[in-house]
């Protein structure tokens, strides 16, 4: 019978801090970001312009929102699923990862990119359009996702002890001393971690 699978080891603990944290940052940002962009859609633009600290807007910038308003809706609607709810599921994810389950973190990465291409991208467009003080925060939150990204990677990258027939397997050819399975019973002797008995009289 197989060992159960332990706890996840530290790279697992730490892409977890990674997602948890990225993860919280990211739905912080994305609702700020989804709501505004559904405020300036739904709300007709008379009394937009009526709202205090509204009047510092120049007005040409008035005419780009009042051409854009039809389609804000849905932009709303394309940031939620492209940011909001990666970060919802990143934050559930985190608790797998934490339990060093391979698969849910191999599923974490992926939905961890997702939000990192968008975000590096309205950096750069922020970057681009309005210099770095606009940038600011879309750069600081990609960072955070990469920071994530590498995490998770790290993790995946650990080797796992459970894994029957790695190096870590009693059976595993060399597993002898200065070997990872040199501790396990049985370790380098002929037919170890065999499970075919004729295999193991040989």
């Amino acid at each position: 019978m197989p060992p159960a699978e332990p706890s996840g080891g530290g790279g697992y603990r730490r892409a977890a801090i990674a997602m948890w944290v990225s993860g919280s940052l990211l739905l912080l940002g994305s609702v700020c970001c989804v709501s505004s962009v559904a405020l300036f859609a739904v709300v007709p633009l008379d009394e937009l312009r009526s709202m205090e600290g509204m009047d510092q807007i120049p007005a040409e910038e008035w005419e780009q929102v009042e051409t854009a308003q039809p389609f804000l809706l849905p932009t709303a609607i394309f940031l939620a699923a492209l940011t909001l709810l990666p970060a919802i599921v990143m934050v559930v994810l985190a608790f797998g990862v934490a339990a060093g389950k391979r698969g849910t973190t191999k599923w974490a990465l992926g939905v961890t990119i997702v939000p990192l291409v968008v975000v590096g991208g309205m950096a750069a467009l922020s970057l681009v359009g309005g210099g770095l003080a606009n940038a600011v925060l879309p750069l600081a939150l990609a960072g955070a996702l990469g920071w994530c990204v590498w995490a998770l990677k790290r993790a995946l990258d650990e080797p796992e002890p459970w894994d029957a027939g790695g190096p870590y397997d009693p059976g595993y050819p060399g597993a002898g001393v200065g070997s990872p399975g040199a501790g396990l019973p049985g370790a380098g002797l002929p037919g170890a971690g065999v499970d075919d008995p004729w295999e193991r009289s040989l």
